[in-house]
């Protein structure tokens, strides 16, 4: 029905707005109190390239209770830096989602790399370009902040195949455990 086809679109840009606010926050008002990886390790590769070695010292550089669950998360440059690297053995590193080795269980993924999925998202070097983080997702929490409240108005948009909402309060983002996350920017 109709009103589910604007749950769903609506559904839909909410996750793309928190994608950008858990990604690109700076911590002011309006935006969300803790971006990802706030607190955390984030090396300065200093413009220069990207190599093998550098991401075998990322991998493991998350403890190993983090890594079980781990996952690499990366803006448009460090997918397409990633996908130039070559192991030791003169195998592609980063597998895209049409030559995947091993199973992927998220369609959203972009790839995987050393058995971990691979997600494109809109992080934001604080430094040059490229970031990557290693993570355990559960690290970062979404939650509300004193409730949320929201009104919908389907009538005024109708004409534009749109729906208008009215939000009183919102979610925020928290570190619940910094030694989750490592990550390394302003790479080539």
């Amino acid at each position: 029905n109709v009103v589910s086809l604007f749950a769903d679109r609506f559904g839909s840009a909410l996750g793309a707005l928190e994608d950008v606010q858990a990604c690109t926050s700076d911590g002011t008002p309006p935006n969300i109190t803790a971006p990802v990886g706030a607190g955390s390790t984030l090396t300065d590769h200093e413009g220069a390239a990207l190599a093998y070695s550098d991401l075998v010292a990322l991998y493991t550089a998350l403890d190993q209770p983090y890594r079980s669950s781990s996952v690499w998360f990366t803006d448009r440059v460090g997918v397409a830096v990633l996908s130039k690297i070559i192991t030791t053995e003169g195998f592609p590193l980063f597998s895209q989602q049409a030559g995947v080795p091993a199973i992927i269980t998220d369609d959203s993924a972009d790839g995987i790399m050393f058995r971990k999925l691979v997600y494109e998202v809109p992080l934001v070097a604080s430094t040059g370009t490229g970031v990557l983080w290693h993570a355990a997702p559960e690290t970062y929490a979404w939650g509300r902040r004193a409730g949320i409240s929201v009104r919908a108005n389907e009538a005024a948009g109708w004409a534009t195949d749109s729906v208008a909402y009215r939000f009183t309060a919102r979610f925020d983002g928290a570190m619940l455990d910094a030694a989750g996350w490592v990550g390394i920017e302003n790479f080539i």
